[in-house]
């Protein structure tokens, strides 16, 4: 996570003629965009663990062996 703000800070200059209305070192920026990638990544785990809770764990078993 460190390395991935380090170099948000570092590339915020390079990129600042596409940032219209922005600072490159807004803090409600990083944050906004720190939210919606932490949903995501929320929802990309949620959805197959309610798949794998779903499964019998004995039938796997059985069907493996």
């Amino acid at each position: 996570m460190s390395a991935g703000l380090l170099m948000s800070l570092a590339t915020g200059p390079l990129l600042e003629q596409f940032l219209f209305g922005l600072n490159p070192f807004d803090p409600i920026a990083f944050g906004v965009v720190a939210v919606i990638l932490g949903m995501a990544a929320l929802v990309a785990t949620f959805i197959p663990a309610r798949r794998a809770l779903s499964v019998d764990p004995a039938a796997t078993l059985r069907a493996d062996g």
